[in-house]
Formats: structure tokens, C-alpha cells, sequence
């Protein structure tokens, strides 16, 4: 088991790098098929007041976030990060 606290993906820089890279494997997916999105697409949500949220990628009529999870070490499911996916 690895005891480093940090929490990093292993083999990544970063969890923001891996989770960069993964969008953007998602994005080279959509071009591809030409399917168009956009990068950081900016939406206004809300009923009595709106406010922008950001998506990863999105046109007019979709909308993607991304998310890179992985199994555990040991091969075991992530629990914690199955509450993320619901």
C-alpha cells in the first residue's frame, strides 16, 4: 500500500493534470467524430437567479463534465468516489 499522504494519482504530476489530460482525450474524442464542443463551456443555471457554471465541454445542446477515477491500488472500487458519480 502506498503510505504517501498526498493523494496523488501514481505516475501523474498532479490529480489536476491527470484529470487535464483526461478531458482532453475526452475532447480529441468528440472532435474526431465530429461531434463540435467547446472547452470550458459557461451556462446560466438557475430559476429566480441565474448564475454562469462553468462545464468542461458543451455546445448548445449538450453538456459534458468530466471526471477521471480510478481503482484502488489493490484493485478494490472507490467507494468514497462512487457518492461523486451519483
Amino acid at each position: 500500500m502506498n503510505n504517501d499522504k498526498s493523494h496523488q494519482r501514481v505516475g501523474a504530476i498532479s490529480n489536476a493534470h491527470a484529470g487535464k489530460y483526461f478531458e482532453n482525450e475526452i475532447f480529441e474524442y468528440f472532435k474526431n467524430s465530429e461531434f463540435l464542443l467547446e472547452n470550458n463551456y459557461i451556462l446560466s443555471l438557475g430559476i429566480s437567479s441565474k448564475k454562469n457554471h462553468r462545464f468542461d465541454l458543451g455546445n448548445e445542446s449538450t453538456i459534458i463534465e468530466c471526471k477521471s477515477h480510478k481503482w484502488t491500488e489493490s484493485d478494490k472500487i472507490p467507494y468514497g468516489k462512487l457518492q461523486a458519480w451519483n
